[in-house]
């Protein structure tokens, strides 16, 4: 019997930063349960918050299992604690020496957080990041940053596998994701990755899903360079599996605000926290893409906030629909 596999019945959160809470490759992993394994009725469930870290997650642990109370986790982090923008080829031998110790903090918090999932009786998949686009051409200092961050990525990962006991299982994306991008890179293909070099667009979205799948023991294999240059596309969703993944979406939309707000206005009720927030858009004048960015996440968290209860229930429901 395969124990990598999601148990018969299991309600599986994705936990995770930004390209968790993108939600393509969550989605495209319950899709192959769907098809492939029906009988199992494995529901699984998108709980990223963008900007999150592993020690954000421990913060916030009850808040992001309450969703969809699960029975099994699956967990990402990396860019965000390990700082991408400390990578620069240029960093000095006292930045050299915070980013060691920045790394080994963060196995620490993942280690932790590991614990307080196996304290409540959750099996727990450990999951590396895809690493930066270091190919992509490009300002030399852009992309030798990129590699920087995605060694270091490689290397909190194999620190995590080493020192954290009870895993159910360990999926490597970086591996398998950067030598795709290299090929498709290499040949002048559609990048893997959005122009920011961090996020992976639909396409690496759905490489991720596949490789997890695949580290799972599943015979799931990856699209080469040469079916790229075919002209291969990822399949589309059912109308079903849309939905799904846009009421996951803007769940998690909500609560990309918890990590600013868990720092700035822990106290406040849901009032004060609209009127807080209403405040802080007022002051995002600039036309930048972040700005741009973060007046629309406060758009969103205004205006769902006040269902959410409403909306993750709505979201449980459809996954359950799922096999009705």
């Amino acid at each position: 019997m395969n124990e990598k596999l999601f148990a018969p019945g299991a309600r599986v959160a994705f936990l995770g930063d930004s390209i968790t809470h993108a939600g393509r490759a969550v989605t495209c992993i319950q899709k192959y349960y769907l098809e492939h394994f029906p009988e199992r009725k494995v529901k699984v469930y998108n709980c990223g918050i963008g900007g999150d870290t592993a020690a954000g997650c421990i913060e916030r642990i009850d808040y992001s299992l309450h969703m969809c109370e699960p029975t099994e986790v699956v967990i990402m982090f990396g860019v965000n604690d390990l700082h991408a923008g400390y990578y620069r080829p240029d960093a000095s031998p006292e930045q050299l020496e915070k980013n060691l110790a920045i790394r080994h903090r963060h196995t620490e918090n993942m280690a932790k957080l590991v614990r307080l999932l196996s304290e409540r009786g959750l099996p727990v998949t450990l999951c590396s990041g895809v690493g930066r686009d270091g190919f992509t051409p490009g300002e030399t200092d852009e992309v030798e940053n990129a590699a920087g961050m995605s060694d270091a990525l490689a290397l909190a990962y194999a620190e995590n596998r080493q020192v954290i006991p009870g895993l159910k299982n360990t999926v490597d994306y970086r591996t398998p994701f950067q030598a795709l991008q290299q090929a498709c890179v290499a040949r002048g293909l559609p990048s893997l990755f959005q122009p920011d070099r961090t996020h992976p667009n639909a396409l690496g979205q759905e490489m991720m899903a596949r490789i997890f799948l695949a580290g799972q023991g599943l015979p799931v294999l990856l699209p080469t360079a040469e079916d790229f240059a075919e002209g291969y596309r990822e399949p589309a969703f059912s109308p079903e599996l849309s939905d799904l993944c846009r009421r996951g979406a803007n769940l998690a939309d909500i609560a990309f605000i918890y990590p600013h707000q868990a720092r700035r206005c822990p106290d406040m009720d849901l009032s004060a926290r609209i009127a807080y927030w209403q405040a802080e858009a007022e002051k995002l004048t600039a036309d930048t893409p972040s700005d741009k960015y973060m007046r629309n996440m406060i758009r969103n968290y205004i205006e769902r906030a006040p269902g959410e209860e409403e909306l993750q229930a709505a979201y449980r429901a459809a996954v359950d629909a799922l096999y009705s």
